[in-house]
């Protein structure tokens, strides 16, 4: 008896090391497919054929929000490129939410969709689709990075500057700093503070040597000499 509970035993182990195997295979087929049917909508976009790469996002965006549909609020999602970033999610920005990887490629998707809402004229879609491609990876800093540019274009000062704020937050590495820093600089610069802007263009210059950062440094201090030195 004791020799078959523990084939049984074995067996049962055996039953969910192959089940879990064979999860693990259809999870890497779908991020695959998902993968290149990413690749594929890019593609459309380029190529101006933007009403196909709409049908196409809208399909796989049903698929993917399907196969996720367990998922909610008590999870903070991201994608962490190393352990610091895990750290970093679970001790100051999960709030008690459980820190999981980004399934598939929720986050890309969505941000590919944003493009093509844009090409589309569809402003709001678009700030929803960046909304939910931070959902899925809470240090999307290309979907942040977009809002942004919508908050400027649409003149809204306060939340431009609040996203950038929360970009800063995930924000670590010189390069990162350095875009924060610029994208500080270019609202204080149409804000009519020259001396402000110029301050936060030193920094980003400080944090990457960016000859485009210098150009726009050299640019102000001839438009606003007096101004940026008082």
């Amino acid at each position: 008896e004791v020799v078959e509970d523990d084939v049984d035993e074995n067996n049962e182990e055996n039953i969910e090391e192959s089940l879990e195997e064979t999860s693990d295979s259809l999870d890497a087929q779908k991020q695959e497919q998902i993968n290149s049917m990413i690749s594929e909508l890019t593609q459309d976009l380029q190529n101006g054929d933007i009403d196909e790469a709409l049908t196409g996002a809208e399909g796989i965006i049903a698929e993917v929000e399907e196969l996720s549909k367990n998922d909610d609020d008590t999870k903070l999602y991201c994608s962490c490129s190393s352990d610091f970033e895990k750290s970093l999610m679970e001790y100051v920005f999960a709030d008690g939410k459980e820190v999981v990887d980004t399934p598939y490629s929720n986050d890309v998707l969505y941000t590919v969709y944003s493009d093509i809402l844009l090409a589309k004229k569809r402003n709001k879609a678009a700030m929803d689709a960046l909304d939910r491609a931070i959902y899925w990876n809470f240090l999307n800093r290309e979907a942040r990075s977009k809002k942004i540019d919508l908050y400027y274009q649409r003149n809204e000062i306060v939340k431009c500057l609040d996203a950038i704020k929360k970009l800063q937050s995930i924000s670590y590495t010189a390069h990162d700093l350095s875009e924060c820093y610029n994208k500080y600089a270019y609202v204080f610069d149409v804000l009519k503070d020259p001396k402000s802007a110029y301050a936060l263009y030193i920094l980003s210059y400080y944090y990457v040597n960016n000859p485009k950062v210098l150009e726009e440094i050299n640019k102000l201090v001839e438009e606003n000499l007096g101004l940026v030195y008082s």
